[in-house]
This record gives C-alpha cells, structure tokens and sequence, in this order.
C-alpha cells in the first residue's frame, strides 16, 4: 500500500539559475509551484492488521470490564430477600396475651455472650431490631424472635391471632417486623 504525505523536503532555490531576475514575490511563487506536492510512503498491510488487532484486543478488554461491573451491580440488586444492605435499627413491639392474660415477655432476650441483633432490653415491650450490614427478611420474622427467645409460637397455645398495628394478619409467625409495629398475639 502507498500513502502520500505533504512533502517536507525544502525546494532547491540557493541554485543561481534560479534566483537571477527575480523579484522576491516571483521567487516564492516558483518555489511554491515547483515543490513537489507530496512524496510517497510504503506501508504494509501486515502493520496495519497488527494496529488494528490490537485495538480490537484494548476494546474488547473495556467491554468486558465494563460489563462485568454492571452484571455484578445487577446480580446484588436482584436478590428480592435483602430489605438492607447497611444494616437496620427498628423497635417493633410485641404483646402476647394468653386467654387474656398478659405473658411478660422477659428483658435481656437475645443478650449475654453474644450479642443477638434481634432482643430485648428493659424497655418491654419494644423488641429491638438492630444489624449491621446485610439484612435478609427472614432475619425480621417474628419467629425469629421466638426462636432467639428459646420457644415455639405454639408453645402458649395452638389456637392464635396476630393484629398489627390494629389490622388481622395472616401471616402468623411468617410476619415480617417495621419499625414502629404494634403486635398483639392472642392466644384461646
């Protein structure tokens, strides 16, 4: 392949033939028109599959770096079950009533050696919901906080209902604790 180029080699005017008589405007002139206009160059076509080879190899790069960034974004924010990536602080509170009798749901549950995230302090009857990091939904449940309190939802009784904040609920110990609920267990 041949390429042309601007031509960078000075024309001969320091000849004598070529500068007697001559005005100063005439010179330029003739050495503008006699300048060659271009000169050529060799260029292989096996340079220019290896620049262009490589270039594709740096695009292809980029593209997968790129695409794996957003394909790993897009798999974390496609688990339906995470509620919180930095972590919660919530105080739901919990009344359980037993033929109409109240079961004092004790302090310090979920607090000792380990320091559970689901527990409760003195302040019954707020039970107190505090992660750090990832929080799934199954860690809200309100089984989980029978669980960590060492009893069965049925342990009071196999017949029960469960208002929140002053509407029936049907999912039972599968109810998924807010900030600021108000749950009332009744136990027949």
């Amino acid at each position: 392949m041949i390429i042309l180029l601007p031509s960078a080699s000075p024309p001969n005017t320091t000849h004598p033939s070529n500068l007697v008589g001559m005005r100063r405007a005439d010179r330029a002139s003739k050495r503008f028109l006699s300048e060659p206009p271009c000169r050529a160059i060799k260029v292989s076509y096996s340079g220019i599959i290896a620049l262009m080879k490589n270039l594709l190899v740096i695009i292809g790069i980029v593209v997968l770096l790129a695409g794996g960034i957003y394909w790993s974004k897009s798999l974390q924010s496609k688990d339906l079950d995470i509620i919180s990536t930095k972590g919660l602080h919530w105080h739901p509170t919990l009344e359980i009533f037993v033929r109409g009798e109240t079961v004092e749901i004790p302090p310090n549950i979920g607090l000792g050696a380990v320091h559970n995230p689901v527990h409760t302090h003195d302040d019954l009857p707020v039970i107190h919901l505090e992660f750090n990091g990832i929080v799934r939904k199954e860690d809200t449940k309100l089984k989980k906080f029978f669980e960590i309190w060492g009893k069965d939802m049925k342990s009071f009784g196999e017949s029960y209902t469960i208002t929140v904040n002053d509407e029936s609920n049907t999912d039972l110990e599968n109810y998924e604790m807010k900030d600021g609920d108000k749950i009332i267990i009744n136990y027949q």
